[in-house]
C-alpha cells in the first residue's frame, strides 16, 4: 500500500540532527580508545604492581587487553546503530521513533554511569581487578576504571563526548515527542485522486472553478486537514455544483 508522507518538521531534522553528531562523537571516542590501547596493559600492570599486587600477567594480562578492545568494538556498534536509528527516524518510520528511544535511554544509562564512575563514557563501565597475598599473609587489592590506564588526555575527550550525548540525546528524545512529529510520524494510506464511485460513474466536464476547488481539496485531504468521510461529502457537492 503506498504511503502518504508529510513535509520532515523542523523538530524531527534538528532530533535527527543531534543524533549523527552524537554519534560521530562516539566515533571520535572510539579513535581515541584505539591511540591509547597499545599502551594500557602496561600501564594497568604497573599501577598493579604499585598497589602491591604481583603476577599481572597471564589470564589477568589478556582480560585487560580484551577490555581494552571491548570497550572499542562497543563504541562503534553504539555509533553505527545511533546513526542507523536517525536515518531511518527522519524518513518518518514510526518504529524507527520507538527504537530511537529506546537506544537513547540505554546510551544516556550508560553515558551516565560512565560518568559518575570515571569521567568518561562507554568505557567508564569496563573495570579490572586484581588481588593478591604477599609472603607475610597480607593482602592486596587493585582495582581501576579503564580510563584511568589510558593517557591523559582521554578521560577530558570521552568525558566531554558523553557530557554532550546525554544533553542532546535528551533533547532528541524531547523533540520526537513533539505534536508536530507526532503528526509526521502518523502515516495515511493514500486514496485515489478520483473516488471509486465516481471513477465508475459518467466522466462530466468539469468547469475551471469546480477543477481549482478539487485541487484545493485534494490538498486537504493529502495534508491529513480532513478526514475521508469529510473529503468524499465535499467532493459530491463540489460536482453537484
Amino acid at each position: 500500500m503506498d504511503i502518504a508522507h508529510r513535509p520532515r518538521p523542523l523538530a524531527v531534522t534538528v532530533a535527527v540532527t543531534l543524533m549523527v553528531a552524537v554519534a560521530i562523537g562516539w566515533f571520535a571516542d572510539a579513535i581515541g580508545l584505539v591511540a591509547g590501547a597499545g599502551a594500557y596493559h602496561d600501564q594497568v600492570a604497573e599501577a598493579a604492581r604499585d598497589s602491591g599486587v604481583e603476577g599481572f600477567g597471564g589470564t589477568l594480562g589478556g582480560f585487560a587487553r580484551g577490555m581494552s578492545m571491548i570497550a572499542i568494538v562497543m563504541t562503534i556498534i553504539a555509533a553505527i546503530g545511533m546513526i542507523v536509528v536517525a536515518l531511518l527516524s527522519g524518513r518518518g518510520s514510526f518504529g524507527a521513533r520507538v527504537a530511537a528511544w529506546v537506544v537513547i535511554g540505554l546510551t544516556v544509562f550508560c553515558d551516565l554511569t560512565g560518568l559518575a564512575s570515571a569521567l568518561s563514557g562507554f568505557s567508564g563501565n569496563a573495570y579490572v581487578n586484581a588481588y593478591s597475598t604477599d609472603t607475610s599473609g597480607t593482602p592486596h587489592n587493585f582495582g581501576q576504571r579503564l580510563p584511568e590506564g589510558y593517557p591523559d588526555w582521554y578521560q577530558p575527550l570521552s568525558g566531554g563526548i558523553a557530557a554532550f550525548a546525554v544533553l542532546a540525546l535528551g533533547a532528541a528524545a524531547i523533540l520526537l515527542a513533539l505534536p508536530s512529529a507526532n503528526a509526521y510520524f502518523r502515516r495515511q494510506p493514500v486514496v485515489p485522486a478520483v473516488p471509486n464511485w465516481y471513477a465508475q460513474g459518467p466522466n462530466p466536464q468539469w468547469t475551471a472553478d469546480q477543477a481549482a476547488a478539487l485541487s484545493v481539496l485534494a490538498g486537504r485531504r493529502q495534508r491529513g486537514e480532513i478526514s475521508e468521510e469529510q473529503y468524499l461529502a465535499e467532493y459530491r457537492r463540489i460536482l453537484r455544483g
